[in-house]
């Protein structure tokens, strides 16, 4: 398929509608218990959902490390059935496209990664949150850079160690990023952090 299609084809394909009245909102988290309960909350104001499919609260070491949570939550096909953006101008302002056209890399991986992930029948919503007031630790972590099979036993070292304690909670956090689309990772490239 040549890149021209290919373009075409993702940008028909692709759903993207912007969470407006939760972008930018600020909310207070008590501590990290709490996060769940307080994200679902807001979730469930906006788009009145009855089931959430599945979530994915991201790495609570890259809030250790950063300040930040990158969370997904699945939720019904049908949420992102009318009201939604796509075409072009989105992947432009996605990032996936440039000046000249597309990001270039290596062997055009990354439009068709981006092609093979429009979902037919699941939809997502992203949040990305950053702590208000968050300060660097103070004693230094040494956080790996794979945490796929470790994680819960060194997130559960770090709890055990108090050190939670030290990364101000409770604290106010601040929706940088919030939409709903049939992309898990279509703000990859805008949110270069993830």
């Amino acid at each position: 398929m040549s890149e021209f299609n290919l373009l075409k084809r993702i940008a028909r394909a692709i759903r993207y509608r912007e969470l407006k009245n939760i972008k930018g909102k600020s909310i207070d988290i008590e501590s990290l218990g709490d996060l769940e309960t307080t994200i679902i909350a807001v979730v469930n104001a906006e788009l009145s959902i009855d089931n959430i499919i599945s979530h994915d609260f991201g790495n609570v070491l890259s809030f250790l490390k950063y300040g930040l949570f990158d969370i997904t939550i699945e939720v019904p096909f049908s949420t992102l059935a009318s009201d939604y953006r796509k075409g072009v101008r989105l992947l432009a302002e996605m990032k996936w496209l440039d000046k000249e056209g597309y990001v270039e890399d290596e062997n055009d991986s990354l439009l068709m990664d981006l092609w093979e992930n429009i979902e037919d029948e699941r939809a997502y919503v992203r949040l990305h949150l950053q702590a208000k007031n968050y300060s660097t630790p103070s004693q230094n972590i040494e956080l790996p850079s794979n945490l796929d099979k470790r994680e819960r036993q060194i997130l559960n070292k770090l709890l055990s160690l108090d050190v939670m304690k030290q990364y101000d909670f409770p604290n106010r956090f601040v929706f940088q990023d919030a939409f709903i689309s049939n992309v898990r990772d279509i703000a990859m490239m805008k949110n270069f952090y993830l």
